[in-house]
């Protein structure tokens, strides 16, 4: 996987509101070189990220009740700084447009 493209039409058809953290990474594995989690408020919101190469990253949106709500897919202009202990920068609009999984499956 080298570019958005390519990544977003591996996910598609493989992720819906059902599909759970522990098998993204599963799903993700071969292709990363590091993640980590982003805490999104007091909701229990939160991002998992993954780390490709070439600054790929891949994000995937979680609600508080453990749902996927939303993915998505760009190459980050920063290096990948993750410092242990300390949770990896959340993605932000101007990095991603997220596609949300509701109405991807309708």
């Amino acid at each position: 996987m080298t570019t958005p493209d390519d990544l977003l039409k591996y996910l598609q058809p493989r992720l819906n509101g059902a599909t759970r953290s522990d098998e993204i990474t599963t799903m993700m594995i071969p292709f990363v070189s590091d993640s980590g989690w982003a805490y999104l408020g007091g909701s229990g919101s939160r991002q998992q990220i993954f780390q490709l190469e070439g600054n790929l990253r891949a994000v995937f949106q979680f609600s508080g009740a453990d749902k996927l709500e939303a993915y998505g897919v760009y190459r980050s202009a920063e290096s990948w700084k993750k410092t242990p202990g300390v949770q990896v920068p959340p993605a932000s609009s101007s990095d991603v447009s997220l596609i949300l999984v509701e109405e991807q499956n309708n």
